[in-house]
């Protein structure tokens, strides 16, 4: 049984007759599914040295001939950096980690967040095989201004070599910042930006949330030590032994494809869900600090998967890649399943 006809059986096992109502819009539909394949990867910046980001390039080719119109990747939009910013009671220790400060692009270009966004839609709006230089440059600085530092690198990225320069729009400090995210181990960076730009894509969409973060406000070092105790479990040291085992192979040497497989592989993927979120799930201390990580975890997934759905909205039919931390992939795939116009892509399938 395929995944996606799996995910359709369980969700077919626990609709209403109401919800059931919906299934005629599935069977209504004609013409090729739009495909998307969720592929789960560590976070890239946190292996250590001996992990160059050339190592990545046979993966970039391979995921780029898969023909993706949509990338998407896990970082938070300029709105909820924005928010977050904005409430640090509820997202200041997140913030410096995720969110990069777009006012040096705000003030060169003289918009808003908002009106950046805008100006983006403007361009991009208007399909073009190729664009002037100085027209990248000007979307470069107006990603960032957007708070989408990754699609700024794939506007840098398709600049000829001697068009990579700083001018009225694009401030030398964006250029230093660009050549910084150019040189990260970041997968959003290293990774899902190239393939965008060897697809011919003008951008990737940031589709992370962190606005569930609420529901585990205020976390306090009560709250974070009893989260800390639910993760200290067997199957999380398991879990240790086996990543650190096939990172190893990767740094000395090993496949980068039969590294992405064991990523991917629903065992590994399993082990990772019985440690953390089982446990969480399984939690019955008075505090319900379990379960108050499950919601925030499932909430921000949601959102997530209704942002992917946004992206892919205009591209019926076609392709989209989700680059995103391999924890998220059971969970995008179980959300994913369940909407329309939609068939998932077994990444194992693009990894062999």
């Amino acid at each position: 049984m395929g995944t996606l006809t799996l995910l359709l059986a369980v969700a077919a096992a626990v609709q209403t007759p109401a919800a059931q109502a919906v299934n005629v819009v599935d069977q209504a539909f004609k013409g090729q599914p739009t495909e998307v394949m969720v592929l789960g990867t560590p976070h890239l910046s946190q292996l250590d040295e001996r992990f160059k980001a050339d190592r990545l390039e046979p993966l970039i080719a391979r995921l780029a001939a898969w023909k993706p119109a949509v990338v998407t990747v896990e970082n938070p939009t300029g709105r909820d950096c924005d928010e977050a910013a904005a409430r640090p009671d509820l997202f200041g220790r997140d913030v410096d980690r995720y969110c990069q400060d777009a006012a040096t692009a705000r003030t060169a270009l003289g918009v808003s967040q908002t009106g950046a966004e805008a100006a983006i839609d403007a361009v991009l709006d208007q399909p073009a095989a190729e664009r002037a230089p100085v027209e990248r440059r000007r979307l470069a600085a107006l990603f960032f201004a957007a708070g989408d530092p990754s699609s700024a690198l794939v506007q840098w990225l398709r600049l000829p070599a001697a068009e990579q320069k700083a001018d009225a729009v694009l401030p030398e400090a964006l250029v230093i910042r660009l050549g910084r995210i150019a040189a990260s181990r970041n997968e959003s960076h290293a990774l899902a930006a190239r393939v965008a730009v060897r697809a011919g894509l003008e951008r990737v969409h940031p589709v992370d949330d962190y606005s569930g973060s609420r529901i585990t406000s205020p976390y306090t070092k009560a709250l974070s030590d009893r989260i800390d105790a639910i993760w200290n479990n067997a199957h999380v040291k398991a879990q240790e032994t086996a990543s650190k085992a096939a990172t190893e192979r990767l740094l000395t040497g090993g496949d980068i494809f039969a590294f992405y497989r064991w990523t991917n592989d629903p065992r590994t993927l399993a082990n990772k869900m019985r440690g953390d979120f089982a446990a969480a799930a399984a939690d019955t201390g008075a505090d319900r600090a379990g379960r108050r990580y499950l919601a925030y975890w499932e909430t921000r997934n949601l959102r997530m998967v209704a942002n992917i759905r946004h992206a892919y909205g205009k591209h019926a039919g076609e392709r989209v890649l989700s680059v995103v931390g391999s924890s998220h992939k059971p969970y995008f795939e179980r959300y994913l399943g369940m909407l329309s116009d939609t068939r998932i892509v077994d990444a194992a399938a693009v990894l062999r």
